[in-house]
């Protein structure tokens, strides 16, 4: 089964780790995809588990469809490649994803939301993108997804901005709800965020320290002696 207003087009995915030219790629546990309107300086991001119930990869270059602009941030409404609603399937059990709930909703699954990007001045720059990352995904933006954003070219080369570049000075706030919808090119990623902890077996090197550890302090445990035992007459 497909649901529209979702995302299809696994080819552009990428690895956060190394790039591999396989057909096998690695596995991993958080799925990133971050995408740039550079007319409209719109930063959009979605992050998600690679176990969820739909795959939110986004196809490269895409129209998006904006929701009203407060206070500089944004809901996705809609995503369309070359006229057509972009869809995204559910994920077959066999892949690892726990099977799709009857209830699960996949626009809330695979909900997409951003922020404008620009100084005061209408400056962009590499560091806003990082700050505005941190906004929109809040406590999931840890090391691992940090990592995707620092090592894009957002806001660098032709996505900078310079006060210099600007011609006509807007505020930020004049720039809200001037935009409905806009073309975004769009990156994806695996990242493996929770590597995991190994179970400790009983021939774990610690569980043999410990084990060592407790044979020594009883053997350093002074013995009892029947001759001191009290109540015994000598």
């Amino acid at each position: 089964m497909m649901v529209s207003v979702g995302l299809l087009a696994m080819a552009g995915v990428s690895w956060a780790e190394d790039s591999v030219p396989d057909e096998k790629a690695p596995a991993g546990d958080t799925l990133i995809s971050y995408g740039y309107d550079a007319e409209n300086h719109a930063f959009i991001v979605h992050t998600s588990s690679t176990d969820s119930a739909y795959d939110c990869t986004v196809p490269a270059e895409v129209l998006v469809g904006y929701g009203s602009v407060e206070n500089g941030s944004f809901v996705v409404t809609s995503l369309e490649e070359e006229g057509v609603a972009v869809e995204f399937p559910e994920r077959p059990t066999e892949d690892g994803a726990e099977g799709v709930d009857e209830d699960a909703d996949p626009a809330e699954i695979c909900q997409f939301s951003g922020s404008v990007v620009g100084g005061p001045n209408g400056q962009i720059n590499h560091g806003q993108f990082m700050k505005l990352f941190h906004q929109i995904v809040g406590k999931k933006a840890s090391g691992c997804l940090n990592r995707v954003i620092a090592q894009s070219t957002l806001g660098k080369g032709d996505d900078q901005v310079r006060t210099s570049d600007i011609e006509d000075v807007i505020e930020g706030d004049e720039a809200e709800d001037t935009f409905e919808e806009g073309m975004a090119t769009f990156e994806t990623f695996v990242a493996t965020c929770d590597p995991g902890k190994k179970d400790k077996g009983d021939d774990h090197p610690s569980n043999n320290k410990n084990k060592n550890k407790a044979e020594k302090n009883k053997a350093d445990r002074p013995r009892g002696n029947s001759a001191n035992a009290p109540g015994r007459s000598k």
